[in-house]
């Protein structure tokens, strides 16, 4: 009883920023910069995304809180010219944890989230302009409900060997989606997900992962709406470190089962990153050089493709296959003591099927990013 009250003691001082005892100092963190997208297509339409995060993390002993949001502004400008803005908070995540390290026969790790509904939702109709193709924009939604996420997560390390295991919940709350959509009802989710790796020598380490995704119905005005699909993700990777170099490659496969629509709006709701879409693969490559003990450069190279998905043609529904190619670099510097900045430039090209984003054409997009962050431990 003594034991969690001072877990209780602690999160308290934490949030209030109080002092707690001597013999555990909390370690605070502080992440924020600035972020820039763009992207045009063969169709003459356009985007634009300029978004500040700000990431506050504080810990002590074995607890930790952090704090995520990001101010943002985004503005779409269709084929017909008919250009849309808007600026806003996003939501914000708030996200605590505690866990027990080399305290019982597994390591454990308990973590609660919360979305906080800071964001923009209620989108009228001429916002629903703002709604594109998830993987144009880092944020492609502006705003949901207050959500809720308990996890618990099993970890054990023995002779190269490591192997976790984790389960969560996501409750999320009611909120009015758009002008026609009140009283939106999102499915909770339950989420499993293990991995396993192994160290093949002192640089090359493997890894095998895995995630089953359930989805219960969403729901509008109480009535049943539509049910997202179930999802496994299955991957694997290799990465090699030498002193002066790292190399890390994953492959990953997404599979969908057919998602469930019910009689009322037909209007697409977008809260998840590719509700209705086919299955997915992915491969990544990243590379990172020191040149000096403060610098380091960085390189990436992510092939994404997304098959079509089970609707027939003639479906509105229907989403066709999507391939992306996007290419990176960037370069991590220490600046001073505890304080690090780095700085990084995407470019990405994108074929895009019809869908109900685009349902009469096949679209190429294209387009670029840059990033400039700085990190900061007090």
């Amino acid at each position: 009883m003594k034991k969690h009250l001072s877990v209780l003691i602690a999160v308290a001082a934490i949030l209030a920023g109080t002092s707690c005892p001597a013999e555990d100092k909390t370690q605070v963190s502080a992440r924020s910069g600035l972020h820039y997208e763009w992207w045009g297509s063969n169709d003459d339409a356009s985007g634009t995304q300029f978004y500040v995060p700000v990431k506050v993390a504080a810990s002590r002993s074995d607890f930790t809180v952090s704090v995520l949001g990001a101010y943002m502004f985004t503005q779409v400008n269709p084929e017909d010219g008919k250009r849309r803005s808007l600026s806003q908070m996003s939501d914000t995540k708030l996200n605590l944890s505690y866990r027990l390290y080399d305290k019982l026969p597994l390591d454990v790790l308990f973590g609660l989230g919360f979305n906080l509904p800071t964001g923009h939702t209620d989108l009228t109709q001429s916002q629903m302009t703002l709604l594109v193709p998830p993987d144009l924009f880092s944020i492609p939604y502006f705003g949901e409900g207050f959500n809720i996420n308990p996890t618990i997560v099993l970890a054990k390390e023995w002779d190269g060997w490591t192997a976790g295991v984790g389960v969560g919940y996501t409750w999320k709350g009611e909120y009015d989606y758009n002008f026609e959509i009140k009283d939106y009802d999102p499915g909770d989710l339950v989420t499993v997900t293990a991995e396993i790796d192994r160290e093949l020598s002192p640089n090359l380490l493997a890894r095998l992962f895995a995630q089953y995704i359930h989805y219960s119905k969403d729901t509008v005005h109480g009535e049943d709406f539509y049910q997202e699909g179930d999802v496994r993700l299955i991957g694997t990777g290799l990465s090699y470190s030498r002193d002066t170099w790292d190399l890390a490659f994953t492959v990953t496969g997404i599979f969908r089962d057919k998602s469930r629509l019910s009689d009322g709006p037909t209007l697409p709701i977008v809260t998840e990153d590719r509700k209705s879409h086919g299955n997915e693969f992915n491969a990544g490559l990243a590379y990172r050089y020191r040149t000096d003990a403060k610098t380091a450069l960085k390189a990436s190279l992510v092939l994404l493709y997304i098959g079509e998905n089970d609707y027939p043609e003639d479906s509105p529904n229907f989403a066709g296959k999507r391939e992306k190619a996007t290419l990176g670099c960037g370069i991590d510097r220490i600046l001073a003591e505890n304080l690090t900045g780095s700085l990084g430039i995407e470019g990405f090209v994108m074929a895009d099927e019809e869908n109900w984003y685009h349902p009469d054409e096949d679209v190429t997009y294209y387009g670029i990013s840059l990033s400039a962050l700085v990190s900061k431990k007090f």
